[in-house]
């Protein structure tokens, strides 16, 4: 489905320097369903933020978005944007992954924390709230959005 997406960084020649040289860059994998989110508010005078990367997975039968540490480009490519955005819970409290049984606990949850680090837009919204959300875009094609759009849909 990536095929020919018109994604936000063109090449990986037209990424910023800096990402250019400190950061892995890696042949985007096409059959890997992914939505990718960014940031572009007029106060970043056209400096994007590159916010966050779900792939689509199977769990149970159930397809399930996950956080991706690399950012797509319409060349084919992935850059790393790491793992800052990840909150576990078990019911509304913060797991103790150092426990074990935490991951196994019935209630437990995954919470993300999208923000821009230029602007400070952010949202927080648990993995199942996001899910049909960017299951939606993906069938229809809409592979990457702005934080504020996504917020919108989340409203």
């Amino acid at each position: 489905m990536t095929d020919g997406y018109p994604y936000l960084v063109k090449s990986t020649w037209s990424l910023p320097r800096n990402l250019r040289e400190r950061h892995a860059i890696r042949t985007l994998d096409p059959a890997q369903p992914r939505v990718s989110i960014y940031c572009r508010e007029e106060s970043h005078e056209d400096a994007p933020w590159f916010v966050a990367s779900f792939v689509r997975v199977m769990h149970d039968g159930q397809p399930r978005w996950v956080w991706s540490t690399e950012y797509p480009t319409a060349d084919g490519y992935t850059f790393w944007i790491g793992d800052r955005s990840v909150g576990n819970l078990v019911g509304d409290k913060p797991a103790d992954l150092s426990d074990s049984t935490a991951l196994s606990d019935s209630a437990f949850r995954v919470r993300y924390a999208l923000e821009c680090q230029i602007c400070g837009l952010r949202l927080e919204r648990r993995a199942d709230e996001l899910n049909p959300v960017l299951e939606t875009l993906w069938a229809a094609n809409h592979l990457e959005l702005s934080l504020r759009g996504l917020m919108s849909l989340l409203r």
